[in-house]
Formats: structure tokens, sequence, C-alpha cells
């Protein structure tokens, strides 16, 4: 299932951004992407985790709000604060390296603070939604 929400993840943010090459397009295609796979995984616990786990279907139910999605949530939350942090570093050093090509067109530049800034604030809330989860706060 972890292929699967990988293709779900990548498929969707990439298809999007190919279509919008801007910072508004990655971000649309990274929260479009989140929400294909919340989707996805949902779907595939709900027909795969009593096969895996060898319990009736009416178990899994009720898992599906209570810990299915909360960990799929923040595994998709957590793939876009790190796909935001390394994601230009990384093609800027392909692109020293002549592995990748050189961009065709430039668009707006955008702060490096401001990025940063979302990714860190993604992962501050992670942190935080598990610290709820495990009654520490």
């Amino acid at each position: 299932m972890n292929v699967l929400s990988s293709i779900a993840f990548a498929g969707t943010a990439a298809y999007i951004y190919k279509k919008k090459h801007s910072l508004k397009g990655a971000l649309w295609g990274l929260f479009l992407g989140a929400v294909v796979t919340l989707v996805v995984m949902l779907l595939w616990n709900y027909y795969l985790t009593p096969i895996y786990l060898n319990i009736p279907r009416e178990v899994v139910v009720p898992l599906l709000s209570t810990a299915i999605m909360p960990f799929n949530l923040l595994k998709v939350s957590l793939n876009v604060a790190i796909t935001l942090l390394v994601y230009k570093p990384l093609t800027t050093a392909l692109r020293r390296a002549h592995l990748l090509a050189e961009a065709d067109n430039q668009t707006q530049k955008t702060t490096k603070t401001s990025i940063i800034l979302l990714a860190g604030f993604v992962i501050i809330t992670c942190i935080l939604f598990i610290l709820v989860l495990q009654g520490k706060i």
C-alpha cells in the first residue's frame, strides 16, 4: 500500500505541477496529491486490512476514522513538508551536475523563507497532532 500511496501523492502533484509550472501550481499539486492519497489509502485500507489482519470488515470500519485516517493524514502532511524543503535544493544540485536540464523560463522568484516557514508550520502541526493523540497536550 505504500507504493499506492506514493503513486497517488507524487503522480497527482507532478501532473498538476506540469500543467501549472509555478509555486501556486506546486502548492495546489501538493494539496490535491494529499487529498487523493487520503482517499486512496482509506479505500485500500477498507479492502486490504481485513485480509491482512484476518479480522471482519465491520471491525475495520471504525478504525478508518480513528486510526487509519489520522495516520495517513500525518504521513501525507510530512510528505508535503519534506517535499517543500528538499525540492528546490535538489533540482538546483541536479542542474549544476548536468543531470537535469536547465529551466526554460524563470518564473517568479519565491522567497526561500516563505517555503521554509510553510514547511516548518506543517511539521510543527504534525508534532502537535501526535502529542494530542498521545494525550500529552
